[in-house]
């Protein structure tokens, strides 16, 4: 099975689609964010609003003006979710619920995301989802033709109930895709983009010890273990409540990624990034270190270690820094590779 970070599973999808396609992989590597980047992506491609039927009233939706978008948790789903039987003007026949109904209206555009599919109980449920996902039928009904099914489950290697799926079953997918995690770069380069607040120690943490990015051997019973996407939460949480230092950052890290893990990010959450250091970090995310240049080299005359830290924070290759026009970039990156040649 062809394996993918969600940076590839980005340009897999834009290049082939998301229909009939089956991602598996670990719990928190970012599938579900891939998929709705795309169908946000798509959405802006055809020129129409992008809308989450999980978050609107079906008398508010323009079929022909919106891009609907649906995701569907296969763990919590029911029978009666999908199609039910009712009392129609022709007799009884099965009936959709109405956001189903509006993506099978043949004027529809959108994206079905059916999550955790493996882990989908009932086995009615499950017949009926596959159903879904690859004839794009719920019953008798079938949704439209300009509406994409994708679907997305762990592995029995990464979840207790996962179910193994039949090789006739995945041969009916029109692609199937591991999907790894992202790298620290490809983690942090997702941060930044998204916009919010986050608290850049823990970029640090992640460079100097990226086997923590996701280690489902740091869990236990009750215990949680880091994900990239517990490693988000936590960076945003540490920013909102004004980056604690110290046994506050690890109760909240313990609490987010996993005692253990949290234990391993301790050093960088003790209190020695200074607040300095870490407002210059925030600087350079969002200016480049050209535009953050002035900053960095004032920083720099006080302690080129800090500012080595500030770059680290901010995310920055080395190699890039030797190639930007801040002097005191390069000169970092001077220092880092005379100590480590």
């Amino acid at each position: 099975m062809v394996e993918l970070s969600v940076g590839e599973l980005a340009s897999l999808l834009e290049r082939h689609g998301a229909d009939r396609v089956l991602l598996l992989g670990p719990p928190g590597v970012g599938k579900s964010t891939a998929v709705r980047e795309y169908a946000e992506a798509k959405a802006r491609r055809l020129g129409l609003r992008f809308l989450d039927l999980a978050e609107t009233e079906a008398s508010e939706v323009d079929v022909g003006e919106c891009f609907l978008y649906l995701h569907i948790y296969a763990p919590l789903v029911r029978p009666e979710d999908l199609a039910f039987i009712a009392k129609t003007g022709l007799g009884y026949d099965w009936v959709l619920p109405v956001k189903l109904r509006l993506l099978a209206d043949r004027r529809a555009r959108g994206l079905v995301f059916l999550d955790e599919i493996t882990n989908a109980v009932m086995p009615e449920v499950q017949s009926m989802l596959f159903s879904l996902v690859l004839d794009k039928r719920v019953a008798y009904t079938r949704l439209s033709p300009g509406v994409e099914v994708i679907a997305a489950g762990n592995r029995p290697e990464d979840s207790p109930i996962a179910a193994t799926l039949s090789p006739p079953l995945i041969d009916r997918f029109r692609l199937v895709v591991s999907v790894k995690p992202p790298s620290v770069e490809e983690w942090v380069s997702w941060m930044n983009r998204v916009g919010r607040p986050w608290d850049r120690r823990v970029a640090a943490a992640l460079r100097a010890k990226p086997q923590l990015m996701l280690n489902p051997s740091m869990g236990g019973d009750s215990e949680k273990f880091p994900t990239p996407r517990s490693w988000s939460t936590l960076a945003w949480e540490l920013a909102s409540a004004g980056r604690p230092e110290g046994e506050d950052a690890v109760k909240l890290a313990s609490m987010i990624v996993g005692s253990r893990a949290a234990r391993e990010v301790e050093p960088f959450l003790s209190g020695k990034v200074a607040v300095e250091e870490a407002s210059l970090a925030e600087v350079i995310a969002e200016k480049g270190v050209e535009g953050a240049c002035s900053e960095l080299e004032r920083l720099y005359s006080q302690s080129p270690a800090r500012a080595a830290w500030a770059l680290t924070l901010a995310g920055v290759d080395p190699l890039k820094a030797a190639s930007s026009g801040c002097l005191a970039a390069r000169e970092v990156y001077r220092l880092v590779y005379e100590h480590t040649s």
